[in-house]
């Protein structure tokens, strides 16, 4: 904590204690790298957590998608309010995502809208579009694999179907 987050170390010793007693209190074990991050997002004021929580709540996560989601990936809540509405909307209203389905992977929210988010949705949706996948297709798979590996896929893939390269590379290059 002190190498990565030595701000966090500069408050009073008493608000310290409260803060890692509430992450504690949260089910996060002490000795995992994730409880060093939900330390260093609850030192952050109120208000950034509120934000957070206001907009997952709008977007009909329930408390334990929040409280689950955070336990995944503590940094969601730093991610700025434009992004995550932007993220949550192209995932839910043009691709057709369950909100549920955010939920159980969280550090999609940390990744990149136009450079991994879309590519990789316009890749999953051609496939489902040509029938080369089932219609019950795992975000978490599309979005959470290394991108060599998805690159190799996607070259795979496009060797039956050449029209995927043409539109990752032109998402690429065009603004959302």
């Amino acid at each position: 904590m002190l190498k990565n987050f030595p701000s966090d170390m500069l408050t009073k010793h008493e608000k310290f204690c409260e803060t890692v007693n509430e992450v504690k209190s949260l089910g996060f074990n002490v000795s995992k790298a994730v409880f060093v991050l939900a330390v260093h997002v609850m030192t952050y004021g109120k208000a950034t957590k509120e934000r957070c929580y206001k907009i997952y709540k709008e977007w009909g996560w329930s408390d334990d998608d929040i409280l689950s989601a955070f336990q995944k990936a503590p940094l969601c809540p730093l991610v700025s309010e434009g992004k995550l509405k932007r993220t949550l909307d192209f995932l839910v209203n043009r691709i057709g995502c369950e909100a549920g389905a955010i939920a159980k992977y969280p550090g999609i929210l940390l990744f990149n809208l136009e450079r991994r988010i879309i590519p990789r949705c316009l890749v999953v949706q051609h496939l489902l579009e040509n029938g080369l996948i089932k219609k019950k297709w795992n975000l978490g798979s599309a979005m959470m694999t290394l991108d060599s590996y998805f690159l190799e896929i996607c070259e795979h893939v496009s060797r039956y179907c050449s029209t995927i390269v043409e539109r990752v590379h032109h998402q690429l290059f065009k603004t959302f």
